[in-house]
């Protein structure tokens, strides 16, 4: 079919546009055409796309998610321009508000020269979040927030894992 098609041409183009492959992924579980295709549940064809694409299934799914939070209100364009990185933050904004994205939040997320860092503060900001914040952000391990001694803690265990499983610098 052609939707299959598409899907097909999504997931190969995975690497330039995955607001693409969020969409289409998105249509395919509305539409639920993966009963069409023979797959038993959307779990199951979320298994075929992610060995099609060497993605893990949490990766897919927070494509996913962002297609359907943030498409048609964000353009395909600006959700490649921005990454998946930043289009979370906003798709996180957008869950949490139920509100459409602020102008000054889509050009935060946009702007190369700002941080992740930086637009996360700004989504709480604009989510009326004051938490009490320890530590800086630290995006490379597990997006939170650490105390100094805490993220070295954190990179400590993550090379002793790299050690053990003989994986150098990998993960």
């Amino acid at each position: 079919s052609f939707l299959r098609g598409c899907l097909c041409a999504g997931l190969l183009t995975l690497a330039t546009s995955f607001a693409r492959l969020g969409h289409r992924l998105h249509r395919v579980q509305v539409e639920k055409k993966w009963v069409d295709w023979g797959y038993e549940s959307f779990g199951k064809y979320i298994d075929f796309v992610r060995e099609r694409i060497n993605r893990g299934r949490s990766q897919i799914y927070a494509i996913l998610s962002c297609a359907e939070r943030l498409l048609p209100s964000v353009s395909e364009a600006d959700l490649d321009s921005m990454g998946i990185s930043r289009a979370q933050e906003l798709a996180r904004f957008v869950k949490q508000s139920g509100r459409k994205i602020p102008q000054r939040l889509l050009e935060l997320a946009l702007d190369d020269a700002r941080t992740i860092e930086e637009l996360h503060s700004a989504v709480l900001e604009e989510l009326h979040e004051k938490a009490e914040i320890r530590g800086a952000w630290h995006q490379p391990i597990g997006g939170s927030y650490y105390l100094p001694e805490e993220k070295l803690e954190v990179q400590q265990a993550m090379s002793a894992a790299r050690n053990v499983l003989g994986l150098g610098s990998e993960i």
